[in-house]
């Protein structure tokens, strides 16, 4: 057992697709040059070389039985993360409503120590547990910002890629029709906007209410201007959105380090 466990991983069982075909080859390679006279170890041969076939259907149809179910394993698992995220997103929003509700209570109730100091004590609690649902989403909502970030880098390194091989192309012919490295650029930033400033817009809200209760940060008021234009439809760089994936994740982190200190 010792030994098997130094094999290389191919020859694990089950085996990969492929080893029976190597295996099948090999072997009629070799009764080309040694081909068997007597029908009894033709008939073995032909028995062997048919059941190292099956082997190999065998195989694949286990490695695609596989394949389909660690797909929709990963199909579940994106929705199940999905589901929680929005549980996640429409608890936050009672939380701020519930909030903003409590703090118009105060307002009201001034003149009433009393009632002003449960009101400050209910908007404590409230406060706390919706920062900690904010710190809870916000690297979820990274996540998904730098996804949509990283797609776009590719993009734009393959379109380097596709006009230095364009303009290097010693065929005339084959620069037809003509590659505006720009206006493809273009396209793709448009839909790098589409997609990213949903998650901005999300990543905002959130960090408004985490700012309520972390510690300021040397980036707090440089990201405040920032999402301001974000929010009113200022372009949306990939430096800028790097940057602001960094600083949200930043003050998730400050704002569970405050609430557990």
């Amino acid at each position: 057992m010792g030994a098997f466990v130094w094999f290389p991983h191919f020859l694990h069982w089950p085996f990969s697709p492929g080893v029976f075909i190597a295996i099948l080859g090999f072997l009629a390679a070799f009764v080309t040059f040694w081909e068997p006279q007597r029908g009894l170890v033709k008939a073995l041969w032909t028995g062997l070389f048919f059941g190292l076939m099956v082997g190999e259907i065998w195989m694949v149809s286990k490695d695609r039985d596989k394949h389909e179910l660690d797909e929709q394993n990963a199909r579940k698992q994106a929705q199940q993360q999905e589901f929680n995220l929005s549980l996640l997103m429409f608890q936050s929003a009672v939380q701020n409503d519930q909030l903003a509700g409590i703090k118009r209570q105060m307002r009201e109730a001034k003149g009433d120590p009393a009632q002003m100091a449960e009101l400050r004590s209910k908007a404590a609690a409230t406060q706390k547990a919706a920062n900690a649902t904010a710190a809870a989403i916000m690297p979820r909502i990274v996540d998904q910002i730098r996804v949509q970030a990283g797609i776009y880098s590719t993009q734009q390194r393959d379109l380097d890629n596709r006009y230095q091989m364009y303009v290097t192309d010693p065929d005339p012919r084959r620069r037809t029709p003509p590659f505006d490295l720009n206006k493809e650029k273009a396209r793709f930033h448009s839909e790098f906007e589409i997609n990213v400033r949903p998650l901005i817009g999300m990543a905002d809200s959130l960090r408004q209410t985490l700012l309520m209760g972390a510690p300021q940060g040397a980036d707090d008021a440089e990201m405040e201007a920032w999402f301001a234009r974000a929010s009113q439809g200022g372009e949306l760089t990939y430096e800028d959105v790097m940057k602001a994936g960094r600083y949200l994740q930043g003050l998730a982190e400050r704002s569970a380090a405050a609430a557990t200190s």
